[in-house]
């Protein structure tokens, strides 16, 4: 019966993965049907699908929000909005943390930061009161030669936190 139940979980993630891979090979690109994917509120499933324990499926609904938010000013405010941005330095939180050698890591990285460059750059987004420190402590623990873009991409989402409170009120 184990074997089963787990058996049944891995083929839902499985579809669950192509499934997003598909609705975001229609979407991407494609102006009407991006249309008719917000009319049913398909960005909720991608919101979730970003919270989702499965690291594929992050990694998919990062590179669909990405695109539809460089693509679109709209999606931009409309993910924003959502929420997007703090589940983003929230990731960029547990970078800083985790083991490099996970699967995938340098590339769920990059994409994690460059959307959240240009949500910041778009968006009226509201950094936590701690992004600044965060985003020095990923810049310094991004030693390695090929993260180099990773590193100018927090040097530059450091320049867009607000100053601390103590150094505002001096």
């Amino acid at each position: 019966k184990q074997w089963y139940q787990r058996r049944v979980a891995i083929t839902a993630g499985i579809v669950r993965v192509k499934s997003l891979l598909a609705v975001s090979c229609l979407v991407r690109g494609n102006t009407a049907a991006l249309e008719k994917f917000n009319q049913h509120e398909g960005y909720n499933v991608i919101v979730r699908a970003l919270q989702s324990p499965l690291h594929k499926l992050q990694i998919k609904s990062l590179f669909l929000i990405n695109h539809v938010c460089v693509e679109s000013t709209d999606q931009c405010q409309l993910y924003s909005s959502m929420g997007v941005p703090h589940q983003l330095f929230a990731m960029c939180d547990r970078f800083a943390t985790e083991d490099r050698t996970a699967e995938s890591y340098d590339a769920t990285l990059q994409i994690t930061l460059k959307l959240l460059l240009h949500l910041v750059e778009h968006c009226d987004v509201q950094f936590p009161p701690h992004a600044a420190a965060s985003f020095e402590t990923l810049r310094v623990c991004l030693v390695e030669d090929s993260v180099e873009e990773e590193r100018e991409i927090c040097k530059k989402l450091i320049n867009h936190c607000p100053a601390p409170a103590d150094e505002v009120d001096r």
